[in-house]
């Protein structure tokens, strides 16, 4: 489903008034459901449903535009996209074979912006694009056989691009002939917001029940990679006066994949399932090349942190049969983003308050697996691995400097922090003549975290200049086994791993000036598990 709403005020325009608000709100749904029985001597069933979202919703002042308003413009685009798949099945015969694929994206794009080469004068300026993207499976089947086999695979995935920004975009340059100007007058100053909910679930359940055997292969995967950013463009000018000058990116996803299932038959039963949630991407608050800060105060600020659970993979499978009843399933949960702000090089700072440049992260990314297998040979597998790792930068690589080398701020603040938490745990279980489970949960924790003035960056204050990176990280694993039977084996393994790191400095090359103190602080602390 593709679609555009549009708030603007068009390129090429001359505009006076004395207050401008535009909204562009978008609500999008696209479902698609399907309900299928197959009943007969042999049935096989190949069903494919997917929904698509590819919305675009923009709120925005247009390339070359010539604006003049002594109050306050807002400008905002917000986006609902909701994007299900559903399907439930039932399927009996002698033989019964099912392949089952679905798939939901959303794709959209939600920005609020001032184009390139505009001219925009005003009290104050409001830039705000937020979207909530929600792509959703659930699936329920039920197979009654004398065989059966099949395949199930649901895909849920969120690649959406949230963005507020003045000047050129993301992939453009400007032009220093002729440059995007916005200058507020007024004590408001001028904000930049770009806000991302990403609502990623998949639900996975199966049960399967035959007179000879079973064999079956299923996945649930939930994906939010989203793109979030706000920034200054290249070769533009801002001038927040009075006020401040607010910049801000900010992603929080609540992403979960879980799965269950459960097979029996009097000969032979084989399933095995996985579990996969993510939740990455980049959030970023920053200047492009040869952009200009002026006025008041200043902060670029990006910030991950997902909500709700976080990000959550979970799976459960049991298989019993009088001869041979095997269970495998796999958890995987990943949160790895890439957090910066940064002042990009060529950029030149000169304000009279205090540049603040900050990047955070907080997330937590569960896995759980469990398996149990039952039978004449009893096999269990449970694998679960969780990774909360990633990257968050807070850097000046740009000059903060005034006219003829005087101070180019009150103060200059760059801070970096993440406070990383993995959980992974498995348990298999088996029974039977000949049992055997194997267990292995994986945990790791190791951001990377930096804060620092690049060697090509000039800076002169007239107070303190305080540079802080921090790394919180938690990595919890666990695992447990149990085979019974007249031979018993059984294999567990956890392997838990906090390894930050984490630097704080000032580069090779900078020039630095402080009329106050200068600070700098690089602090890890591992945390205690459960703590």
């Amino acid at each position: 489903m593709n679609g555009k709403t549009r708030d603007y005020i068009g390129p090429d325009t001359a505009l006076s008034a004395t207050s401008v608000t535009g909204t562009a709100d978008a609500t999008t749904h696209s479902f698609s459901h399907a309900t299928v029985t197959a009943i007969g001597l042999v049935t096989g069933t190949d069903v494919q449903v997917d929904a698509d979202v590819q919305q675009d919703t923009s709120a925005f002042i247009g390339a070359n535009a010539d604006v003049t308003v002594p109050g306050a413009v807002s400008l905002s685009a917000t986006a609902h996209n909701t994007a299900n798949t559903a399907s439930s099945s039932l399927d009996a015969g002698a033989i019964s074979i099912s392949l089952y694929d679905l798939d939901s994206n959303t794709t959209s794009h939600t920005a609020a912006f001032v184009g390139d080469k505009a001219h925009v004068t005003v009290g104050s300026l409001s830039l705000t694009a937020e979207a909530t993207d929600a792509p959703t499976i659930s699936y329920d089947h039920t197979g009654i056989a004398g065989f059966s086999g099949g395949g199930t695979a649901l895909d849920a995935i969120d690649l959406s691009t949230v963005e507020a920004y003045i000047g050129p975009d993301a992939t453009s340059s400007g032009s220093s002939g002729d440059r995007t100007q916005v200058t507020a007058t007024g004590a408001l100053g001028i904000t930049l917001g770009a806000t991302a909910h990403s609502q990623v679930d998949v639900q996975l359940s199966l049960l399967t029940l035959t007179l000879l055997g079973d064999v079956g292969l299923s996945s649930a995967n939930a994906q939010s990679n989203a793109t979030v950013r706000a920034f200054i463009g290249d070769y533009a000018t801002v001038d927040s006066g009075p006020g401040p000058l607010l910049v801000t990116a900010l992603s929080d996803p609540d992403v979960s994949a879980q799965g269950e299932g459960f097979s029996a038959a009097l000969v032979f039963s084989g399933d095995g399932s996985t579990a996969n949630a993510e939740a990455s991407g980049t959030v970023r608050a920053y200047t492009k090349d040869h952009a200009t800060i002026n006025g008041n105060s200043s902060t670029f600020q990006a910030q991950f942190t997902p909500s709700g659970d976080g990000v959550v993979a979970s799976i459960s499978m049991g298989s019993v049969a009088l001869l041979a009843g095997i269970s495998g399933g796999e958890a995987t949960a990943t949160s790895t983003p890439t957090v910066e702000a940064y002042i990009a090089a060529n950029t030149t700072v000169d304000i009279s308050g205090t540049l603040t440049v900050t990047a955070g992260s907080s997330q937590t990314a569960s896995a759980d697996a469990n398996a149990t297998g039952g039978g004449l040979v009893g096999y269990g597998a449970a694998h679960s691995t969780a990774n909360a790792d990633g990257h968050v930068n807070a850097y000046v690589a740009g000059d903060v400097i005034g006219a003829s080398n005087a101070a180019g701020a009150n103060s200059v603040n760059i801070s970096a922090s993440s406070a990383n938490r993995a959980v992974a745990t498995s348990s298999a279980a088996s029974g039977g003549l000949f049992a055997d489970s194997q267990n292995e949960a994986i945990a790791h924790a190791n951001p990377t975290i930096n804060a620092y003035v690049a060697g090509t960056s000039q800076i002169h204050t007239t107070s303190t200049l305080r540079i802080a990176a921090s790394g919180l990280p938690e990595a919890d694993a666990s695992s447990h086994g149990v085979s019974g039977g007249l031979s018993g084996i059984g294999g567990s393994e956890s392997t838990a791993s906090a390894s930050p790191t984490v630097d704080a400095y000032i580069g090779s090359g900078a020039s630095i000036t402080a009329g106050g103190n200068i600070e700098i602080l690089a602090t890890s602390d591992v945390q205690t598990p459960g703590g």
